[in-house]
């Protein structure tokens, strides 16, 4: 596909909004306010090289315990610009660009009507309105509307320690700069985030490992509740030419409840051309801190590979 068209379809889905568009983070809202995690490319670029992708979620979450202390439900199109720059051979420059799109959506009629065919039990879909947003936490915020949201802009450098003929190891160090503070979607404290990343390659075949730890000051909109104040999140990815699949862990800082669980998610994708790829991401249960269902696609509109 050429270059050109795609740019010109990024511009259209960020100026209309309304197509289900969809980087690899776990999607959760609440989570997501305090630290994101959208470092997709773990490796060093050459000298001089740059890359700007679009990565684009797009999301079902439906979460809610029996006392109604968490709501989350609500369908979301998040959208990561990525820039990229190889400073020297070991070192490239990183800066990231979240913003995220809430509404009712329309998966909850069609999940609703997947179950209903086979007969399953409809996990409790029933019990909120379709097609409108519900987001609250205890007494610290509550929503019903559509909303926009920016998240701190992430700005950091990735460096090779070590490398030969088919191993790689890099180390990553980024900040989160606060750009907005919206309770339940974004803070107004910054989050400082290391990662240790590996990958083996060998012909048309690679592994990929990534940890990464990020640490963030509690918002002001959520300083009466008791948190941990950092948030971990590991990788494993591996990939056959167009062909990749992975497994997703993410802590949660929360400490009490069902936001007390971790998150973990399968995913498999394929290259659709040289400067697109589509991803299918499944959580696993419980899904207390995760959305349902996501798809993602991956816009390369200037690539170095």
């Amino acid at each position: 596909m050429n270059r050109i068209i795609i740019v010109l379809i990024v511009c259209a889905c960020l100026i209309f909004q309304s197509l289900p568009l969809f980087s690899l983070d776990v999607e959760f809202p609440l989570i997501q306010s305090l630290s994101y995690f959208p470092y997709w490319d773990n490796h060093a670029l050459e000298q001089g090289d740059f890359s700007l992708d679009l990565d684009m979620y797009y999301s079902n979450t439906y979460v809610f315990d029996n006392a109604r202390t968490i709501v989350a439900d609500m369908e979301s199109s998040s959208n990561v610009v990525g820039l990229r720059y190889g400073l020297s051979d070991r070192l490239t420059l990183e800066a990231y660009y979240r913003v995220t799109f809430f509404f009712g959506g329309f998966l909850d009629s069609v999940i609703i009507g997947f179950h209903d065919i086979f007969g399953l039990k409809v996990g409790g879909r029933d019990a909120f309105p379709e097609g409108l947003v519900q987001h609250s936490y205890k007494n610290y915020f509550a929503y019903n509307e559509n909303m926009t949201v920016s998240s701190p802009l992430i700005a950091g450098i990735l460096a090779n320690i070590y490398s030969d003929e088919h191993f790689f190891l890099n180390v990553r160090v980024s900040v989160g700069i606060p750009l907005e503070s919206t309770p339940g979607f974004s803070s107004n404290r910054p989050f400082l985030t290391g990662g240790l990343l590996m990958q083996y390659r060998t012909g048309d075949f690679s592994i990929d490992a990534a940890g990464h730890a990020s640490f963030f000051k509690t918002p002001d909109w959520l300083l009466q509740e008791e948190i941990q104040n950092h948030i971990l999140a590991s990788e494993l990815r591996l990939r056959f030419r167009g062909v990749f699949g992975g497994l997703v862990w993410r802590s949660t800082p929360f400490l009490e409840g069902d936001l007390a669980n971790a998150a973990y998610l399968i995913y498999l994708g394929f290259d659709i051309t040289d400067f697109l790829e589509f991803s299918f991401i499944e959580e696993f249960p419980p899904m207390d801190t995760t959305s349902d269902v996501t798809f993602r696609l991956k816009f390369k509109i200037v690539s170095s590979d």
